[in-house]
Formats: C-alpha cells, sequence, structure tokens
C-alpha cells in the first residue's frame, strides 16, 4: 500500500493542470484526473491558473489573458519612469516591519 501526496507542478512532463499524485517515499506518481479545479495555480511562481485542463496567463492586473506586467520599479502596467534610485551606505536599522 501506498501513501500518495497531491503533486501540483514539477519538471519532467507532469502536466501542471491535471491532477498527480506521488507516492511517497517513491520514485512515481499517477494522473488521478486529467484537469485540476479550475482557477487552481498552475505553479507556485506564477499567477497563471488552470482553465479545462489546461494553464492560462494572467497578467499582474490579475486579467486572465492579459499581456500587462511589472515594469523594473514593479508597478503594473508601468513604463519604469516612477524609479527612485537611492544610493549610499546605511548604518541605521530598519523600524519592526522593515519599512520607514
Amino acid at each position: 500500500m501506498f501513501l500518495f501526496s497531491v503533486l501540483l507542478c514539477c519538471p519532467g512532463g507532469v502536466k501542471s493542470c491535471s491532477l498527480n499524485c506521488l507516492a511517497e517515499g517513491y520514485n512515481f506518481y499517477t494522473e488521478r484526473a486529467p484537469a485540476v479545479v479550475d482557477g487552481t495555480p498552475c505553479r507556485d511562481d506564477s499567477l497563471d491558473v488552470c482553465v479545462n485542463g489546461e494553464c492560462k496567463h494572467v497578467g499582474c492586473d490579475r486579467i486572465l489573458g492579459s499581456d500587462v506586467r511589472e515594469d523594473r520599479c514593479r508597478i503594473c502596467g508601468g513604463d519604469g519612469s516612477n524609479c527612485e534610485a537611492i544610493e549610499g551606505v546605511f548604518n541605521d536599522s530598519l523600524p519592526e516591519g522593515g519599512t520607514v
């Protein structure tokens, strides 16, 4: 008897939007369903979501199919003109919470 855990995404040919289960302590998985529930994230490092078993792109504006991206200032849909460069040596500690 095997103990299985859900395998959400991994390299090596496993489809990110199918329901896969990995046998804990073993080197195999089994596909339990060809598609996960719509809206399931495709990957942990992305806003992309599964729809009808396929990974669909989501822009930073959180709209399905949108190509809007963050600029170098991390502003969604920005043009990079709002960045503020700060240079120097900082010796002061940040207050609790990490922002000034």
